[in-house]
């Protein structure tokens, strides 16, 4: 009744306020999960580079089950992320494939995929195909989620 008196609100008054601070730190709270399980390229250790003096277009091929997050990313002196600015981005579901174009530049092709618990994990393996390259490509990579010789996320770059 103190606290009432105090600050001057009623008591439906003063029940509404704190259902409301106590919604906002629920919300508060699951604003943080969300967070948790947001993609971040820039950590990864192994980030293939590739450039090109001409337009180029991509296409990303996901040979496994899993759910893989493609980032193509260009070195910014004090940019963000440690100077890692993603510039471009696609979601490669389970047996899909993702394509499209991007500027000339050099640019960092990192994948992650989805582990469990929904958060985003980089690959254990990220390297330049070993196969001979086809007339036009810039780059072949492959990536899988350990470090065996798999190819689980192919990602080719043509001119």
């Amino acid at each position: 009744m103190k606290l009432r008196k105090m600050i001057g609100v009623s008591r439906s008054g003063l029940i509404v306020s704190c259902l409301a601070a106590a919604l906002g730190v629920v919300f508060i709270g699951r604003a943080g999960i969300a967070n948790a399980a947001e993609a971040r390229p820039w950590l990864c250790r192994d980030k293939p580079v590739f450039s090109s003096s001409k337009p180029v277009h991509y296409e990303a091929k996901n040979r496994g089950s899993g759910r893989w997050q493609l980032f193509f990313m260009q070195f910014v002196a004090g940019g963000p992320h440690d100077g890692f600015a993603t510039v471009a981005s696609a979601d490669v579901g389970s047996s899909s494939d993702a394509e499209g174009k991007l500027g000339s530049g050099q640019y960092f092709a990192v994948a992650l995929y989805l582990g469990k618990g929904g958060h985003w994990v980089c690959p254990g393996s990220a390297r330049e195909a070993e196969e001979s390259r086809a007339p036009g490509v810039v780059s072949e990579l492959c990536y899988s989620e350990d470090d065996s010789e798999s190819c689980r996320m192919r990602l080719t770059i043509r001119r």
